[in-house]
């Protein structure tokens, strides 16, 4: 009856409609392969699944590496963002700061407790350190993580250095995942003051 009604009013054919399912699979496609999911369990895992490509990459593809630091070093500053639109790139970077560190207490933690190593000598070579014992140099030097597998261009000033093997280092974000990464006895600590009075040193 509806083919009938067509052809009274000059359409021959009826008229095609999509799909709803394929709407819905193709919107579900997109989200898998073009973007990240909302949901912060499942961006999580799909972050690690790509951090743990990439590693394997570096391990097992010289020209992937090489082709990873060609693009950071030879990328002409004027193609950056941030460098275009210096003020705003900066305002987004310490909202994004403040944001994580309402949000995440481990990156707080990780933050704080770079920044009083950095600043307090006896705390890196006094405290019973597990693994490895915190490196700060005068200048950056150039080391691969032997963790996320990077050799960051230009170096970096902060290292951890393993104990058994001298000639093995982590960047400080992969070595400090949580109170574990603290000295033994002080996993409980998470200021300054706290690290100061149980080591019985007079501020």
């Amino acid at each position: 009856m509806a083919l009938h009604l067509f052809r009274r009013i000059g359409i021959s054919q009826s008229p095609t409609f999509a799909s709803s399912t394929t709407h819905i699979r193709t919107f579900a496609l997109s989200q898998t392969y073009f973007g990240r999911s909302s949901d912060p369990i499942i961006k999580r895992q799909q972050m690690d699944r790509y951090n743990e490509t990439r590693r394997n990459r570096r391990r097992t593809d010289p020209e992937y590496v090489a082709k990873e630091l060609k693009g950071y070093r030879e990328r002409p500053p004027h193609e950056n963002w941030g460098f275009r639109n210096r003020e705003l790139a900066l305002e987004a970077k310490r909202m994004a700061h403040m944001r994580r560190k309402a949000e995440d207490p481990l990156y707080t933690l990780r933050t704080r407790i770079r920044t009083t190593l950095a600043t307090h000598t006896w705390m890196r070579e006094s405290l019973p350190w597990k693994t490895h014992v915190p490196v700060l140099y005068e200048d950056k030097v150039e080391h691969k993580c032997g963790k996320c597998l990077v050799s960051r261009h230009g170096g970096l000033k902060f290292w951890w250095q393993e104990r058994e093997d001298k000639s093995k280092f982590l960047c400080h974000k992969c070595y400090f995942t949580g109170p574990e990464s603290m000295p033994e006895g002080y996993e409980d600590c998470t200021k300054t003051s706290e690290i100061t009075a149980r080591a019985g040193i007079k501020s």
